[in-house]
């Protein structure tokens, strides 16, 4: 766990994050598109407003998803968070310090046991 943390994304990760980036990148540059033919559709009184506020609304959104596939690309690429980092450590000292308990607590009962035998 705390070498995951340490390493960060694997290189696929971070490539799919890019991909799904680019994805949400290219459906954007779309939606704008569209909406600046609908735009100008409207203008010429060929289709309503209501039909340009839909493609306004759907470009926005496109451009929303877009910044946070990009955000997500970031983080991948920046790895885990110092935090991250040294809970998981951390962790790793628990269990080492619980395996430890565990191994003296069985010491005892076998050192018990054999008192008791004699």
């Amino acid at each position: 766990m705390a070498d995951q943390a340490e390493k960060g994304a694997r290189s696929q990760e971070i490539e799919a994050a890019r991909d799904q980036w680019q994805k949400a990148k290219a459906a954007s540059a779309l939606m704008g598109k569209t909406y600046q033919r609908v735009d100008n559709l409207y203008n010429d009184g060929v289709v309503a407003e209501q039909k340009r506020d839909e493609a306004y609304t759907q470009w926005q959104a496109a451009r929303y998803t877009e910044r946070a596939a990009y955000q997500m690309f970031e983080m991948a690429k920046e790895g885990a968070r110092d935090e991250t980092k040294r809970a998981a450590v951390e962790k790793v000292r628990m269990a080492a310090g619980a395996v430890a308990k565990w191994k003296l607590m069985r010491l005892i009962l076998k050192s018990k046991a054999g008192m008791m035998a004699k």
